[in-house]
């Protein structure tokens, strides 16, 4: 396969990925407006707000660096997954452990509740 079938087929499913993460996000959203009374729904898109927050760390460019570098040894993925999940572990212990003062920084104590489900 040549350069430019490559680049159609990356697109091809870069755009993929892009329209089925909005799709399942939109049925999501639906679904949830449907099932949760508008207080409830409103908790839980307070809490997604947080978590879209929290997921800015998670990444920190490493999968954009392996895919940049032109030699890649097991040690550098290696090393990206361990880091990717020991940052996703240490935000799931913040989430925790301050889901009541940001419960209540938001006059919210429901939410407590709601943050800690969702970080586990």
């Amino acid at each position: 396969m040549n350069l430019p079938q490559q680049a159609l087929k990356g697109v091809v499913w870069s755009a993929i990925q892009n329209w089925g993460t909005q799709v399942i996000s939109f049925v999501v959203f639906f679904a949830l407006a449907r099932l949760l009374d508008p207080k409830a729904f409103g908790l839980v898109a307070l809490a997604g707000v947080f978590f879209s927050f929290m997921e800015l760390f998670v990444g920190q460019g490493f999968s954009n660096a392996l895919v940049q570098k032109q030699e890649l040894d097991p040690e550098h993925l290696d090393t990206a997954f361990w880091i990717n999940l020991s940052i996703s572990g240490i935000l799931m212990v913040i989430a925790i452990g301050f889901a009541g003062p940001i419960a209540n920084w938001f006059d919210q104590p429901q939410l407590a509740a709601i943050l800690q489900w969702m970080s586990t």
